[in-house]
């Protein structure tokens, strides 16, 4: 695993000047992956109907994950953000077993392990995040702490830079799910006009927002203004 406080650090360093929370947040979960020696990680948000659903993800096959637990409200993540508390279970088959449901999209990935943090705000659960492992493990005290750590700044990402009321928690949450909209767009943009994975997709989007010194979503936004101009 790598330091903790690189990737803390540099969410921080965002954050005290002009971000996009979309982009911030992809990148941030990404780090989070990384410093827990995760397979994949997956972020999940209540939107302003009451409803889960995916705001972002590492991995196309956590965004099928992702997306059966918003729809389905069943799952480890649904579970961290039904009870406010974290969720943690190891073996595919046990993880079947929980949540059954899961079975067939848990099939075609290599995750043997999962953990679940809630996105606590002020008393409200906003969210949260699970981290997929490629391998069985023990319920670990460090990756439990760290995690939360990861999804206690995760909300603050989505919430920064002001307190701010439900009706304010609403808007941001909806600009960032509509951000999201134009970056998947973006991704099927670039699938199809590569011809790569879905995942290279991704990849390439956020390579193209480095190099172009550009936000996820403002990249993703030219992509596909890109080829509306073109198709």
């Amino acid at each position: 695993m790598t330091s903790h406080a690189q990737p803390l650090a540099r969410a921080v360093a965002l954050l005290v000047a002009e971000h996009d929370v979309t982009d911030v947040l992809a990148r941030f979960l990404f780090d989070g992956q990384e410093a827990l020696g995760a397979a994949a990680a997956g972020l999940l948000v209540r939107s302003s109907s009451g409803e889960l659903e995916v705001l972002t993800t590492t991995s196309h096959r956590v965004s099928d994950l992702e997306a059966y637990q918003a729809q389905q409200e069943t799952g480890p993540c649904a579970d961290a953000v039904a009870t406010g508390e974290y969720v943690f279970q190891s073996d595919a088959d046990d993880i079947a077993a929980r949540w059954p449901g899961l079975g067939p999209y848990l099939a075609a990935t290599p995750y043997q392990a999962v953990q679940a943090h809630p996105m606590r705000w002020h008393g409200q659960v906003l969210g949260a995040i699970n981290f997929f492992f490629a391998e069985p493990m023990a319920e670990s005290p460090d990756l439990l702490v760290v995690g939360q750590a990861f999804a206690d700044m995760a909300t603050l990402i989505l919430l920064t830079p002001h307190e701010i009321v439900g009706s304010d928690i609403a808007t941001r949450t909806r600009e960032a799910l509509m951000a999201r909209t134009i970056v998947e767009q973006a991704k099927g943009v670039l699938a199809y006009q590569r011809r790569i994975p879905i995942d290279e997709a991704y990849h390439a989007l956020l390579e193209l927002a480095r190099t172009g010194g550009r936000t996820l979503s403002a990249a993703a936004a030219a992509v596909v203004r890109e080829a509306s101009r073109t198709g």
